[in-house]
């Protein structure tokens, strides 16, 4: 049996101060609305058109075309001579009236049970269970005090940015609209071979140079070229998160390599995994610590890799900013066998959002870099990569560094006086001759849980470095990054952290 609805139907009722919606969009809103909730059930005759017109005081054109709209996409069935109806097929649609109480409450165990799913059917594969307990590594927060690897956003050059932008925008290039290669537009990889060869020591041609949107996408495109499942790869113990995440995703076998005042250890690693496939470094500021790899140790890897046919995948994240002596060269330009893979990012050096990093491959993997680059998501917007490229060849790229290197040595030293002055004996600054950060080691025994908690409520964002070990921590500590915070700040952050200690 059909059923007809005879009363009058508040069409407008929620929408009657939103008069930039049409009055017949409204009406075929409410009325899928009420058709998908069970409202108006399966079977029921609608009103006329007629009818609804002359109710609402609307024309009836406006009733006709919001039931053309329902018809169209199913929601109704249009009869001539005998009326409209809900359509009988949108009962899987509709939401139940009320709960059955069968059905048991939701909870935050329950709901882990569903991610999981069964042994049969996981909710999850293998790699999305790894990726989905690695969490968050930036802070939530991103005001807040000694964020990790945040740069100094507040003394930017804006105004010269926003002009390069500005130039681009009036003059665009309608090439920039189209798709680009792969590997990155001509101009900046040519500004970047350019540089790293002057400023890093890197070897390369600029058809060497693949553009990424970060160093973790860097470290995907790279553990997804050279490696296959259990082939074991050396980190650092500690190490950078991301890579961590990068290579255990791509179900690598993870070998955690002790790293010394001296850098990696090379030695502890041919003993642990004499034919590993690969080795993740950052021998000219080793994260988190901040040591520097010395060249007898360099020259061991390479030796290593060399004899291994081995990959070593140097991480340079945050070299440009040396406080003593001059830049420490890249491992990569010492590497006569081609076995070395080069990242650097723009995003730590310019501002996180900018999304541009960059890999330098082997001759021998340009080709297959470039094509892996391009079933990752194409190639980074043209546009940005322009200015970028505008930015380098106009020289702001160089006189940035500069400007940043002072102000970061600044802050640096501003960090170590507030320690001294307000947490001496309670916190003591690990390496600090490089980079945007320092480790804070805390007095053994410290509950770093209950820390992190209470720094939170005061601003403060405290990443527990026992966060870098696959291992063991040597003991409890923070690394508290200088670079993002001017030196009033810095001090107010340290005073703070020294009360909660």
């Amino acid at each position: 049996m059909k059923h007809r609805v005879d009363m009058p139907i508040p069409l407008f009722a929620d929408a009657d101060g939103d008069d930039t919606i049409p009055l017949y969009r409204r009406a075929y809103a409410r009325l899928r609305d009420m058709i998908v909730r069970g409202v108006l059930r399966p079977g029921q005759r609608l009103p006329s058109s007629r009818t609804f017109a002359t109710d609402l005081g609307v024309a009836r054109n406006t009733i006709e075309a919001a039931f053309a709209q329902l018809e169209a996409e199913g929601f109704i069935t249009r009869k001539v001579g005998s009326g409209s109806y809900v359509s009988a097929l949108t009962h899987s649609l509709m939401a139940p009236r009320s709960t059955p109480r069968s059905t048991p409450r939701s909870s935050p165990r329950s709901a882990a049970r569903t991610l999981r799913g069964t042994a049969e059917h996981p909710a999850l594969s293998k790699r999305g269970q790894l990726m989905a307990i690695a969490g968050p590594s930036a802070a939530a927060d991103v005001d807040a005090t000694f964020g990790v690897c945040r740069p100094g956003i507040d003394v930017f050059p804006y105004e010269i940015w926003n002009r390069l932008m500005g130039r681009r925008s009036r003059r665009l290039d309608r090439r920039l609209l189209d798709e680009v290669p792969p590997g990155g537009l001509a101009g900046l990889r040519d500004a970047i071979a350019t540089y790293v060869t002057a400023a890093r020591g890197v070897q390369c041609e600029s058809s060497q140079v693949i553009v990424v949107s970060s160093t973790q996408q860097a470290l995907d495109l790279v553990a997804r070229l050279l490696l296959d499942p259990r082939d074991e790869v050396w980190l650092e113990e500690p190490c950078y998160a991301g890579a961590t995440a990068a290579f255990r995703n791509a179900g690598a076998r993870i070998i955690p390599t002790r790293v010394d005042a001296h850098g990696l250890d090379v030695d502890a690693g041919i003993r642990a995994a004499p034919h590993a496939r690969m080795a993740y470094v950052t021998p000219s500021h080793q994260f988190p610590l901040g040591v520097t790899m010395t060249a007898e140790r360099r020259l061991a890897l390479l030796a290593w890799a060399e004899k291994a046919s081995a990959w070593i995948v140097e991480d340079d994240y945050d070299s440009e900013f040396r406080y003593s002596g001059r830049p420490i060269a890249a491992l990569q330009g010492l590497d006569r066998a081609g076995r070395t893979l080069y990242v650097g990012t723009f995003n730590k050096a310019m501002f996180p959002s900018l999304r541009l990093a960059y890999l330098v491959v082997p001759a021998s993997l340009t080709a297959a870099a470039a094509n892996a680059r391009q079933w990752l998501d194409g190639h980074t917007p043209a546009m940005t990569q322009a200015v970028m490229a505008d930015f380098i060849n106009g020289g702001h790229f160089g006189q940035h560094l500069r400007t940043m290197r002072e102000t970061y040595r600044t802050r640096r030293d501003a960090l170590r006086e507030a320690v001294d002055r307000y947490a001496a004996g309670r916190i003591t600054l690990g390496a600090s001759e490089a980079g945007m950060h320092m480790v804070g080691w805390l007095p053994p025994g410290t509950d770093m849980s209950r820390l992190r908690e209470r720094a939170a409520r005061k601003h403060l964002y405290l990443r527990d470095v026992a966060a870098y070990y696959a291992r063991r921590a040597p003991g409890p500590g923070l690394v508290l990054n200088f670079a993002s915070s001017p030196p009033s700040r810095i001090a107010q952050g340290v005073r703070a952290l020294a009360d909660l200690l």
